[in-house]
């Protein structure tokens, strides 16, 4: 649940930013602009990039919470150990800045006791056993990986 009002506050936001720049622009080039209506777009930015930030750490405590469930099986789009990525999935951190990058995305689908969890994998550029995470369920986390993952 609050995955998807932080999802709709991302979507919303991010595409209403561009929209509302422009109008910024040309209220400003005719003087127009008013204090009331820049707070209102700076309080809107401000609101998409912390969306954007925070959206990443709820979507990890969330997929931990529902791994926790019995994972009955799993199919992956490309070879993968999948039970060595399910226990990285249990253990995923933050995704820290390296000079590597996502490689192509593959599907990555978990049957547990209640759900189906549909994630997308991305191979390192440098790391062959490290992955990125994203959970395109929420645009936020298609946009935007949730998350990496060491192989052991």
């Amino acid at each position: 649940m609050y995955l998807s009002i932080l999802d709709a506050m991302y979507t919303i936001g991010s595409t209403s930013i561009l929209v509302l720049a422009l109008i910024t622009i040309v209220m400003a080039v005719f003087k127009k602009l008013s204090r009331r209506f820049a707070k209102g777009v700076a309080s809107i930015i401000l609101i998409t990039v912390a969306t954007a930030y925070v959206f990443p750490n709820v979507a990890r405590t969330e997929l931990r919470d529902r791994l926790t469930q019995e994972v009955i099986s799993t199919t992956s789009e490309r070879p993968v150990d999948n039970s060595a990525v399910i226990s990285a999935l249990k253990d995923i951190t933050y995704a820290e800045g390296r000079k590597s990058h996502p490689l192509e995305r593959f599907g990555f689908e978990l049957q547990t006791a209640k759900d189906v969890i549909y994630l997308e994998l991305a191979r390192d550029s440098i790391d062959s056993k490290a992955y990125w995470v994203y959970f395109p369920k929420y645009r936020t986390g298609d946009a935007n990986e949730i998350g990496k993952i060491q192989l052991k």
